[in-house]
């Protein structure tokens, strides 16, 4: 039977899945997330904020509505949210925004942000540990980005005694945290749910057996899983 180790958790149909292709898992986390809304994050969504915001990951959009609603703070009308696909878009969907644009990469949603036009500023909702990506190709494109930071990332290493068949990675901070007590092999078989990651492995370790999801969502994931481990 394939054993695979998940460096978070996953959901109940993911596990349900798992189960009835008869692969073993583990689900363990390298990574604990804290809302850190400080009192100058306050002060700027009371200030406004850019009438274009901007969001890369479920726990960046959880947290900055959660503070909204828990301050009675409330958003102008003409507020659009771009997103990339998967979780980030459904959670924002949970709290009533569709996104304008959405992209499976920080990268394309912000070409795809500098091929609308007519947008000269954002506001970047992110957690400490945010990636480069996104604000470094809109300001090389005149668009000026203010950044909202509204939650940190921790490591949570551990480490891992027992041998695996695949390793699932969800982010870049999950790899760094799993390295800190653990070492990975390049032939090693990864999938991860977005190319940023697999691209990460492949630059950390040389990674060389890497599936990527087709899109950035938990059960296309798993259908990838499924059809590389059965």
């Amino acid at each position: 039977m394939t054993k695979i180790l998940f460096t978070r958790p996953i959901d109940d149909a993911s596990r349900q899945t798992l189960e009835t292709a008869k692969i073993d898992y583990t689900e363990t986390s390298f990574l604990r997330y804290t809302p850190s809304v400080s009192d100058d994050v306050l002060r700027a969504i009371r200030a406004g904020l850019s009438q274009h915001l901007v969001f890369t990951s479920q726990n960046a959009v959880r947290i900055f509505f959660q503070t909204l609603d828990n301050k009675r703070l409330k958003l102008p009308q003409s507020t659009q949210c771009y997103a990339i696909s998967g979780s980030t878009k459904m959670m924002l969907q949970k709290f009533n925004y569709i996104p304008t644009l959405t992209a499976d990469s920080a990268k394309l949603l912000a070409r795809a942000i500098i091929k609308k036009g007519g947008i000269k500023d954002v506001t970047f909702v992110c957690g400490n540990l945010r990636l480069p990506d996104l604000p470094n190709v809109l300001t090389k494109n005149g668009i000026s980005v203010q950044e909202l930071v509204v939650y940190r990332t921790e490591w949570t290493p551990l480490s891992i005694r027992t041998a695996y068949d695949a390793i699932v990675f969800f982010s870049t901070s999950a790899v760094d945290s799993f390295l800190i007590n653990n070492k990975l092999r390049p032939d090693m078989l990864f999938f991860t749910l977005g190319k940023t990651t697999a691209t990460y492995l492949k630059k950390k370790i040389k990674a060389q057996n890497i599936h990527i999801a087709p899109k950035p969502e938990l059960p296309i994931l798993l259908e990838t899983i499924v059809q590389n481990c059965v």
